[in-house]
């Protein structure tokens, strides 16, 4: 069987158009990994330095740190109303301390207590804090 120079060069040229589309399809997707390591990075960091151009990539780290700003927000939010609550209690123990208790009794250890269990729920937050973010792939701040 013989095999005519115009075959063997048909075949070089479809080979080479298979390596051509295997080398554009190669880059396009390290064109996507290198995209999706800078979302990686935005991340990290917590900055979204994607351009708005970029609308896929750029929303991508929008809506994370959207998301993780919220869940911060509520961890903190429900933190500051127990601090409020443990300061007010600090205030009804400090007053209870200073008083002279004639006619009232104002059971101190009881107030110690309740601040004392307030402020171990707001570590408890604080704790469930920092884990719900660490899921979110970062630190707390």
């Amino acid at each position: 069987m013989t095999v005519s120079k115009n075959d063997t060069s048909g075949q070089a040229s479809l080979y080479q158009g298979n390596i051509d589309s295997i080398s554009s399809t190669i880059a396009q997707y390290n064109e996507k990994i290198s995209k999706l390591n800078t979302v990686k990075q935005c991340i990290m960091e917590k900055n979204n330095t994607l351009d708005s151009t970029e609308s896929y990539y750029y929303s991508m780290v929008s809506s994370y740190l959207s998301s993780y700003n919220y869940t911060a927000l509520q961890y903190d939010n429900q933190m500051n109303e127990y601090q409020i609550k443990i300061n007010d209690y600090d205030e009804q123990i400090k007053k209870a301390e200073e008083q002279d208790v004639d006619n009232e009794t104002v059971d101190v250890e009881a107030l110690k207590m309740q601040r004392d269990t307030l402020d171990y729920i707001r570590e408890s937050v604080n704790e469930e804090k920092t884990q719900s973010i660490v899921k979110f792939g970062t630190t707390a701040d």
